[in-house]
């Protein structure tokens, strides 16, 4: 069994290399290697790490295949870390690669559990609370994605940048299936829109006299997002979300309201 404990001295180099997916004794391995000398043998890194030489052989195997040390032909055999830099290089790439793993898994997951809900749950009227964290960026981008025909949306002045920023991409892609985008903002004469809309966004928009008394998102004209209260960081909102057939279509009459009623953007607003 590998001996875990931890020397003071490096107490905080095995936290890093933890947090970037090391477990403790990869870490010890490694950090051996790099003090002991550019090339170097698995006793003397038993010996230093106060590990057991068979622990050390197995750690060594997993640090090559990870690809954080190599392998140098000698007799006896010599091991070499690769610089801290590249190593940071090579467990970030490993990372990413493990969370999109985790995504599909995830998403793989959610289409499982959502095939077992039964019938009644999916009932016509259901309505969710999503609480002010990251879940309500990740609802509305859903949102988007699975939106076919239409999305009208309601912001803020304030939000307006910042929520167009974090949904730029997902807009684009339902811009380019053809679904019928319509924003409102309360824009004052003054102001200027943000050059991310001039790319994608310019002959979707309207701008309306007075702040809009809630901000909403409407999808396909079959589910709506209502903002608990405006603040100028549209995804640390709590949001009110609702398929039910009166609230959508309450929403939709007070939107298309404001439509009416809104300036469409012109051509050579810069």
């Amino acid at each position: 069994m590998i001996w875990q404990e931890v020397d003071p001295l490096w107490e905080k180099e095995i936290e890093i290399l933890r947090a970037w997916g090391l477990t403790i004794p990869q870490g010890k391995v490694y950090l051996a290697l790099t003090r002991l000398s550019t090339e170097t043998t698995a006793g003397k890194i038993s010996s230093f790490s106060k590990m057991a030489r068979t622990d050390v052989y197995r750690v060594l195997a997993e640090l090559h295949e990870i690809g954080l040390t190599e392998k140098v032909v000698a007799s006896p055999t010599k091991f070499k870390a690769f610089p801290i830099s590249k190593a940071i290089l090579i467990l970030t790439e490993r990372r990413t690669k493990k969370t999109l793993e985790l995504e599909l898994k995830a998403q793989e997951l959610i289409r499982l559990l959502e095939s077992r809900i039964p019938e009644e749950t999916h009932q016509e009227g259901q309505f969710r609370i999503i609480p002010k964290t990251e879940a309500l960026l990740l609802s509305v981008k859903e949102a988007l994605n699975n939106a076919r025909e239409s999305i009208d949306l309601i912001f803020n002045w304030t939000a307006f940048p910042r929520a167009i920023y974090l949904i730029a991409e997902e807009l684009e892609q339902a811009l380019k299936r053809n679904v019928n985008i319509r924003c409102i903002v309360d824009k004052p004469e003054d102001a200027k829109w943000p050059e991310i809309v001039q790319l994608f966004m310019k002959h979707k928009l309207r701008a309306m006299p007075n702040s809009p008394i809630t901000r909403l998102g409407i999808y396909d004209r079959k589910k709506v997002f209502i903002a608990s209260y405006l603040t100028p960081n549209f995804a640390r909102a709590t949001a009110l979300v609702s398929t039910n057939r009166g609230l959508v279509e309450m929403a939709q009459c007070y939107f298309e309201e404001n439509w009416k009623k809104a300036l469409e953007s012109k051509p050579e607003d810069p």
